[in-house]
């Protein structure tokens, strides 16, 4: 008897714990069903989707510009270094034509007229006495220049840079280089190899010449010269760019 009175006792716990685990799952049906009807949830979940669809459009977006920004910087990148090629171009071509302050090694020659030795020709035989003979000419300095022509990458006399349009010519006792007066003495700075520039003077014509005439010249290798840059103008009067024609 008292055995199937426990039987009871467990069947009807569990047949409450079964009752209660239905009620909660009626409820959940209920509340699920009840919701969806409800015009705030639908409200609810359309704004979800829009949102999930403006954040897929969103990444999309990112995406395209992340890539329009990487082929902007790639462009940016190609961009510059051709400028700096250019900018690299230009400078080479400044350089070369005198348009840039330089520095480097090489030699100064100093030539000056010999003022003592004319004073004694002139007192001692006036009749053959040829002041020319005493002095530096612009001859003299465009023969000099052109024996060391090939061993010179950048010249000045007295500070004016010398370039391959520039005019050397006597004005009367003073030397004109394009439109600056030079009076002796005639410092020439040279920027090359010092002991070829060297050798090559020493060996020339005209510092034979020179020196048969007794005119003051000396002569110093240096590790640093500093040249300024030329501040004369080109006159172009015949040279123009050609136009190229394009053909459709």
């Amino acid at each position: 008897m008292l055995k199937n009175k426990k039987t009871y006792i467990v069947l009807a716990v569990l047949a409450m714990i079964l009752g209660f685990a239905m009620t909660l799952s009626f409820q959940a049906i209920n509340f699920k069903t009840s919701t969806q009807e409800d015009p705030r949830y639908n409200t609810f979940i359309n704004f979800i989707n829009d949102l999930e669809d403006k954040i897929g459009t969103m990444e999309q977006s990112i995406v395209s510009t992340r890539e329009k920004m990487n082929n902007l910087q790639e462009q940016q990148t190609s961009e510059q270094d051709q400028l700096q090629k250019n900018q690299d171009i230009l400078d080479y071509y400044n350089l070369s034509a005198g348009f840039t302050k330089v520095i480097g090694p090489g030699i100064t020659i100093t030539l000056d007229d010999n003022t003592e030795g004319a004073k004694i020709a002139q007192k001692k035989n006036p009749e053959e006495y040829y002041p020319e003979n005493y002095i530096i000419h612009d001859k003299d300095l465009l023969y000099l220049l052109k024996e060391l022509s090939q061993n010179i990458e950048a010249i000045a006399i007295n500070s004016q840079r010398i370039v391959d349009s520039s005019n050397i010519r006597c004005v009367g006792t003073v030397i004109m280089i394009d439109s600056t007066r030079l009076a002796p003495p005639y410092k020439i700075e040279i920027i090359g190899d010092p002991d070829k520039l060297e050798a090559v003077f020493m060996a020339s014509n005209k510092y034979l010449e020179l020196s048969t005439r007794d005119l003051p010249i000396t002569i110093k290798t240096s590790d640093e010269i500093i040249l300024p840059a030329y501040t004369g103008t080109s006159a172009l009067k015949y040279l123009k760019a050609q136009q190229t024609q394009t053909q459709n």
